[in-house]
């Protein structure tokens, strides 16, 4: 059994809850910028480290905009600044390009442009929706139940896997995951969520929170084999080595980063009441 994984992972999720239990608007966003940055930082780390630290540090500060700016709360502040980081992107780019042809070829300036805008959308504008939605009435509980969904989905899919996995779910992508294990995964979550739900959302119908429980897995399941491409793209085993026994900030956090736009589009446009 991997005892500084259990531990290191419990301990993130403690301090990450205390922090949502404080209540404390600022203190999450000033949270959520500072894990950002690492993210960012490992995530260009991986996909630029061929390239000049200019590179990566023109990345960073462009991913950061939509974070920075998400202590407004608004969706529309977030999505012209997701604009502004890929509009200067361009800009950038086309700076660079007569160099990257020298230097390399000439598809290095895609390269560069690509690496540098997934990177802005992946970290920077979906990590901006944490804010967003603490900013929402009652969006303390709901960053509390998708953090419990995340958390049983990752301990449920590796302890059954571990301990039943067989058949391959994507081995050309990741070859530890198993059906059996994404099984256990959605048991154990949608056991969790239900759980949860009845003490705290008990108003809100089981017919409506078991999907939206089942999706946000699923899609959690996606963000996961998404950062393994890169990993395996780029020939390394974690993004980082922040974080004992499981990598780096973003190999912990990769499901959540395309769950919580979900979660707060839903709830931004009605599909889930703000309040139970």
């Amino acid at each position: 059994m991997n005892y500084k994984r259990i531990l290191t992972g419990f301990a993130f999720l403690i301090i990450w809850v205390v922090i949502l239990l404080l209540d404390n608007f600022w203190l999450l966003w000033l949270t959520c910028l500072a894990l950002g940055g690492v993210m960012i930082n490992e995530f260009y780390n991986m996909v630029l480290r061929h390239h000049e630290k200019k590179d990566r540090l023109a990345g960073t500060m462009l991913a950061l905009l939509p974070l920075i700016v998400s202590y407004k709360g608004d969706p529309e502040i977030v999505a012209a600044s997701l604009f502004v980081s890929l509009l200067l992107l361009i800009f950038y780019t086309l700076n660079r390009f007569p160099a990257l042809c020298r230097d390399n070829s000439n598809d290095a300036g895609l390269d560069l442009m690509l690496s540098l805008g997934f990177g802005v959308f992946y970290v920077g504008f979906c990590g901006s929706h944490f804010a967003m939605i603490m900013a929402k009435p009652l969006g303390v509980n709901w960053l509390i139940w998708i953090t419990l969904m995340i958390a049983a989905s990752d301990t449920g899919a590796y302890y059954t896997g571990k301990l039943m996995g067989k058949t391959k779910l994507c081995p050309s992508i990741s070859p530890g995951k198993t059906r059996e294990g994404f099984l256990g995964g959605m048991i154990f979550t949608v056991s969790v969520s239900v759980a949860f739900s009845m003490t705290v959302f008990d108003q809100l119908p089981m017919t409506r929170m078991i999907p939206l429980t089942i999706i946000i897995f699923c899609v959690g399941v996606i963000g996961d084999l998404t950062v393994s491409i890169i990993k395996r793209s780029m020939g390394v085993k974690d993004s980082g080595k922040s974080l004992p026994g499981h990598g780096g900030i973003l190999d912990r956090l990769d499901s959540v980063l395309l769950t919580i736009p979900i979660l707060f589009y839903l709830l931004h446009f009605g599909f889930l009441p703000p309040s139970p």
